[in-house]
């Protein structure tokens, strides 16, 4: 007899704790350069300075700007107030997100002001109020029905920010509307809405000139029973690392691989070597790990694959991989 119990993520959105213990307020992202944390860190200064005992600010992430920052955050005077956690494993992340009081999703308005954030909807996910910088990514997830507070992007918007959100509070009702709404991006319902679909159109005209029967190639139905299917497509799945970090194109690389995986088809997963892999997916699916971009090329040209998926925050790394696939005839889709 198995009793299932909801148990809630998140704090209590009390106005009045504001004279009360800490906060516990968490921000997720890499830290490189082009973020600008260094931003953000001068309005938690400010933040600090007039309210010094209301908040403490995890940051969770790792990246080539993690000792420029800790330094500044010592030159600003705040390390007992703002900790730098590094980087954890995504198991360990969901449980810090149920000890936090609230998420900061930031996002320059630069040349980031487009790209849909993930730290958002892993707050949202996590029944999390959250504060965002305002960028049209972060402004369009109104129209998803999400509601969350806003701050511009600058050290005074980021004080008033969190000052204006944590005084008004945040409501039960509006915390479980939110939470109602991310239920759409959901990894699985993300594959099976918009990835699966991306493929189907890109092999089409694949299966339409084959010689072989196009049940041989089409996307198969899933079958969960794992019994006799016929032989599918090579797919190749691509990605910078698979190694633990906050989970996004990980988690979302790998939960595809499987999705195709039970379809019938064949699949291996290409990622540079830089630790044991957070998710490593199912027995069948083949891991091509490997050091420079070289042996990637080599892996592209011998693996004869029908088509590739290449999951990439960074340009420097996407770029890169289309080439080679390109460079190889593989039609390829990006996340």
């Amino acid at each position: 007899d198995v009793r299932a119990i909801e148990a809630h993520h998140g704090g209590d959105w009390d106005p009045g704790r504001l004279a009360g213990k800490p906060w516990n307020i968490c921000i997720l992202s890499t830290l490189h350069p082009l973020r600008r944390l260094d931003v953000l860190l001068h309005g938690l200064a400010r933040f600090l300075t007039k309210y010094p005992r209301q908040a403490r600010f995890h940051v969770i992430g790792d990246g080539p700007d993690y000792k420029n920052l800790v330094d500044l955050a010592n030159d600003l005077g705040i390390t007992n107030s703002v900790i730098f956690h590094g980087l954890v494993p995504q198991s360990h992340t969901y449980r810090m997100l149920a000890d936090m009081d609230g998420g900061i999703a930031w996002v320059p308005q630069t040349h980031l002001d487009s790209q849909p954030s993930l730290k958002s909807l892993e707050y949202l996910a996590s029944k999390l109020p959250v504060l965002a910088t305002s960028t049209r990514g972060h402004l369009a997830l109104s129209d998803q029905g999400i509601s969350v507070d806003y701050c511009e992007f600058s050290p005074t918007s980021v004080s008033d920010g969190i000052e204006n959100w944590i005084s008004r509070g945040f409501s039960p009702e509006r915390i479980a509307a939110n939470f109602e709404a991310v239920q759409r991006f959901d990894f699985s319902q993300v594959i099976q809405d918009f990835h699966l679909p991306l493929i189907e159109d890109l092999v089409q005209p694949a299966v339409e000139e084959a010689t072989v029967p196009g049940d041989a190639l089409r996307l198969l139905p899933v079958d969960p029973t794992g019994g006799n299917r016929p032989k599918g497509m090579r797919i190749l799945v691509a990605i910078s690392s698979l190694a633990a970090g906050k989970g996004g194109s990980e988690r979302i690389a790998i939960d595809l691989a499987n999705n195709l995986l039970q379809r019938g088809h064949n699949v291996s997963v290409a990622y540079k070597d830089r630790g044991n892999p957070a998710y490593a997916g199912e027995a069948r699916l083949i891991h091509l790990p490997y050091q420079e971009i070289e042996e990637l090329d080599e892996i592209i040209e011998l693996g004869n694959f029908d088509v590739a998926v290449l999951f990439s925050f960074s340009e420097r790394t996407l770029v890169p991989m289309a080439a080679l696939t390109k460079k190889h005839k593989v039609p390829f889709v990006v996340q």
